[in-house]
Formats: C-alpha cells, structure tokens, sequence
C-alpha cells in the first residue's frame, strides 16, 4: 500500500513536471513582436458599477433591459455586507439570508458547542429556537446614498499643502458622517470614489442579532479545496443560511430576493451585487508595475511565511484546531487571490492594453489647457515617486 502511494505521488509529480515545462516552452515560444499594436478594450477594466452611478443606457442598449429606480432600490435593499468581510442578501420575507460557506466558517467556530464538531458534521436548525446567535457577528444594509462631492471639494480648496488637505478631508468626513448618524443603529460612512473625484455618503441599517441556521459539512462546503477556489465551474456546496433577529423575533422584510426553480439560463443576464470591496483600476502603469514587481510577489512570501507557521502550530495544538483552520484557510484564499492578481500583471497583453489606455488619457489631458496645467505632469509625479520606492523596496 506504501509502494503505491508513492508511486502515485511520482507519477503526479512527472505530469506537473511535464506540464510546467511545456508551460515555458510555449511562453518562450510567443512573439510579442506586434505588442504594440494591441489596443484597449471598452470593458478591460471589467463590469462593476456602484448603486449610485449604474450605466443604465448600457444595459438598455446591449441588453434590451431597461431597470428603473425602483429596481435598483429593490437590489441595494436586498443586498447586506456581512460583517466586514463578505456579501449577503435577504432570500426570505422572515429575515433568512445567504452567505458562502466559508464567510461562515468564523460563525459556526464561535457557536460549536462542547463535544461538537460542526465543521465537519454540518448544522441546521430546524427550528426557530435551534437558530444559534452568533457573538459579535453583525449584517448592515444600505438604506440611502448620498452625493456629498461639492460639500468636500469645497471644504478642500482652502488646503494649501497635501498634508492639510488630507486633514482637512478627514475632518470634514467625519463630521459628515456624524451630521447623518440619526440613532445606534444606524451607520454612516463617507467613501471616497474615483481617488477623491466623488464622495459618496453610505448610510446603514445596522443588525447586531444574526443567527446560524444552515452550514454544511466542510467536505461538502469546501469540495475542491483551495484547488477549486476562484474557479468556475465550481462543484461544492457553497452556501451558508443565517437569520436577522430584531428585538427577539425574526425580522420582516419587504425587500429579499426570491428563489428560482429553475436557475439562470444560457445567455440569460445576471447581475451579481454586494460588498465586494474596492479597486484600484485608475492606477497607472508606473503604479502597476510595482505591484508586480515588489509588493504582491512580497506579500506573497510574506502570507507562505503564514501558512507554513499555522500548519506547524495546527499539528501541536488539537484544541485550537478549529480557529486556527479559519484563519489557515483565510491565508490560503488571500494567497490565490494574490496570484491571480500577480498573473494577470505578469500578461504582457493584458499590461499592453493598460499601456494604450493611459496613453489616450494622457492625450485627453494634455491637448485641454486647463487639465494640463492642473494635472499635465501627474504620470511623471507618480512615476517618480515610485522610483523612490524601488530603491527602499529592493
């Protein structure tokens, strides 16, 4: 049984190596002669949009769907951040809502109960009373957004240094934020867009009484392992049901999204709202290449360093087990993500079109008097500034 054990792993690892050096041979093999040529794309910086500035033409033109106010308030209703940390939304009228299954993994540790293993034998509740609060754990919803750009900008004009500005923006944000904080339960934030072009108020709905109802098996939730991570298809049962209490009883709501029989269609529009965090697609190339070249292959060495300290102190302490795989595998989806970033920078093509897009905004800047005076030599500001950096990173 040993023998073929290791005569498997063998085998695995002359396939890897077979495959890692055709991988180089055909990389070695591409003629990047004509790179030039390539041009950026309408959408090369994806399709994600904020609730308050959403391309509606767009969709009407090259969707045939047309959605009004209503609708949009309908999906930001129905859309939660959960915790600070993952998206929800609300699938029931009763306050049940969805999450994935690893946003719950820290939830269903804080509720395990003595003799219990609930990552690896699963829960649900059947019951209302068999719904377990989870400490701390906390969903908000967005009630309103509001355009507060003109009241920063122009609390900014009066800055006459960088430092001043950002202490100016930082007061004038907070007391924004504490002009619109109605009651305990609610929540505002002022969230710069675009680097400072627009400021956007978000006001929320707080819930602090959120409880467990369904989480899978780790076997059947976390199907694929890491490997599966970011793909698609994807094959496990990824999905995690918790509900909102409000003074003691299930909440209702007016706004959840409802289920379908039969799921979505083959060419059927989707769209995918929910707190997915911020981006950086405005960055320049200087700024690109940077992160390629130091920062995410670092942060890369630095989150291994991690995970190979966490699987050592796993092996010696059973008792932690559970708390310490949360935050392994949180290591391990950060990893992956980081990756995926770092080949995406490393693709000459992909790094080409963000080469042609900078340069028509440069020319767009450039050939306006008045943006040109104001923001003609920002690339090159940027550019040396991280030539800087490189020599304090390297």
């Amino acid at each position: 049984m040993k023998f073929t054990s290791a005569f498997f792993r063998f085998k695995i690892i002359i396939i890897l190596l077979i495959f890692l050096s055709y991988q180089n041979a055909f990389s070695q093999t591409q003629d990047w002669s004509d790179i030039d040529s390539i041009k950026a794309g309408k959408f090369d910086t994806g399709k994600m949009w904020t609730f308050e500035y959403p391309p509606a033409k767009y969709f009407e033109e090259e969707y045939g769907f047309r959605p009004d106010e209503e609708w949009f308030k309908h999906v930001q209703l129905s859309t939660l951040k959960f915790a600070d940390y993952c998206s929800a939304s609300f699938v029931s009228e009763d306050g049940l809502i969805m999450s994935n299954n690893h946003c719950a993994r820290q939830s269903i540790t804080e509720v395990n109960r003595d003799g219990e293993d609930l990552h690896k034998d699963g829960f649900i509740a059947w019951e209302f009373e068999d719904e377990r609060q989870v400490p701390g754990l906390f969903v908000e919803q967005c009630i309103s957004i509001e355009d507060v750009t003109e009241e920063i900008h122009k609390a900014l004009e009066s800055a006459k240094s960088d430092s001043e500005r950002l202490e100016i923006e930082t007061q004038k944000i907070t007391e924004i934020e504490n002009r619109f904080r109605n009651d305990e339960e609610t929540f505002t934030k002022v969230t710069p867009l675009y680097f400072g072009g627009k400021y956007s108020l978000y006001k929320y709905k707080r819930y602090n009484d959120v409880r467990l109802v369904f989480a899978p098996e780790m076997q059947a939730g976390y199907f694929g392992g890491d490997y599966d991570n970011f793909t698609y298809p994807r094959y496990n049962l990824d999905c995690s049901f918790f509900r909102v209490y409000d003074k003691g009883i299930p909440l209702k709501v007016n706004h959840y999204f409802t289920w379908s029989k039969n799921g979505a269609e083959e060419g059927e529009l989707v769209f995918v709202p929910g707190n997915p965090g911020s981006t950086n697609r405005l960055s320049t190339v200087a700024q690109l290449e940077y992160a390629r070249d130091f920062i995410y292959p670092q942060t890369i060495q630095l989150i291994d360093s991690f995970i190979e300290f966490l699987q050592g102190i796993i092996e010696e302490d059973s008792e932690s087990a559970n708390y310490l795989t949360d935050q392994l595998l949180n290591y391990y989806n950060s990893k992956k993500a980081y990756k995926g970033m770092l080949d995406g920078l490393r693709d000459p093509v992909m790094m080409q079109k963000k080469k042609d897009f900078e340069n028509i905004l440069k020319e767009k800047v450039q050939t306006d008097a008045k943006l040109n005076e104001k923001y003609g030599t920002l690339w090159t500001d940027i550019e040396n500034v991280i030539n800087e950096m490189k020599k304090l990173t390297a």
